[in-house]
Formats: structure tokens, C-alpha cells, sequence
């Protein structure tokens, strides 16, 4: 069992709060945990994403996979782009990509 802060910005207020859960549950477990203490606040109904490290945790992968440790520090944030890829621009003919 591990303790992690959680920081959300979801709304004009910084939120902060701690959740107890067990390092082997899902992402989805923990956004699950993080969404019942969101609907106590106003950033009810929003979707997020939630940050460690730098990277948008997966849903389906264990907490475990990522190194969190007790008393590490989540992020929450609203959900990024849904799209699977970036649009790609072609380059500029005669100008060179260095």
C-alpha cells in the first residue's frame, strides 16, 4: 500500500489530496479513486489525464510499471488531444531539415 499526491489543475484552484492504494492495481483503479475525490470539488465531470515523470500514464498498465513509490507526486490535468498522430508537414522544397 503506497500513499501518492495528487495535484489537479482541472479548474481555476489548485486541488491537492493524497489516495492510499496498492502499487499492483491498474491506472484505470487509481483515475477511478481520483475521480471520487474530484466529484466532491468542481472539476466534476472532466476529463483528465494524469501525469508521472513526465508521461501520460496508460489505463490499462500497472502503477508498478512506472516506478511510483510512496509519496510520489501525480498530476492531473485536462485530457490531451484524442487524435493518434500528429499531422506531419512535408518540408519546403529547397530548404534543407537539419
Amino acid at each position: 500500500m503506497a500513499t501518492l499526491n495528487v495535484c489537479s489543475r482541472l479548474n481555476k484552484t489548485l486541488d491537492r489530496f493524497q489516495i492510499s492504494l496498492d502499487l499492483g492495481n491498474t491506472v484505470e483503479t487509481l483515475k477511478e479513486e481520483i475521480k471520487r475525490k474530484l466529484d466532491t470539488t468542481s472539476s466534476k465531470g472532466i476529463d483528465f489525464d494524469i501525469l508521472y515523470a513526465g508521461q501520460v500514464l496508460k489505463p490499462a498498465t500497472n502503477l508498478s510499471s512506472y516506478l511510483l513509490q510512496s509519496h510520489s507526486t501525480l498530476y492531473v490535468v485536462k485530457k490531451f488531444s484524442s487524435s493518434s498522430k500528429p499531422q506531419q508537414q512535408e518540408p519546403h522544397p529547397g530548404k534543407n531539415i537539419c
